[in-house]
């Protein structure tokens, strides 16, 4: 029983340096003001259960969809009425 321990052990640490994970190479995409974003300072970012990242800046708070960024200012607020 303990040669048969040692063996397993033995092929187990022979097998293991083979046994690596596949590499990850993680892509990142910069978005700036040429991108539409309103401030290049970030706050916060946060995604939806709809699949829209939200992210505060100095200038408000835009919306990301994937592909264009939708600014939500105080100022552009301030003329549609609250119910």
């Amino acid at each position: 029983m303990c040669k048969l321990f040692i063996s397993l052990v033995l092929v187990v640490a022979y097998m293991l340096p083979g046994m690596q994970g596949q590499e990850y190479i993680a892509q990142v995409k910069y978005f700036g003001l040429e991108d539409g974003l309103s401030h290049r300072d970030v706050q916060c970012i946060h995604q939806d259960r709809q699949g829209f990242i939200w992210i505060g800046t100095n200038y408000g708070l835009n919306r990301f969809d994937g592909y264009d960024f939708k600014w939500f200012t105080k100022e552009k607020m301030a003329c549609s009425p609250i119910l």
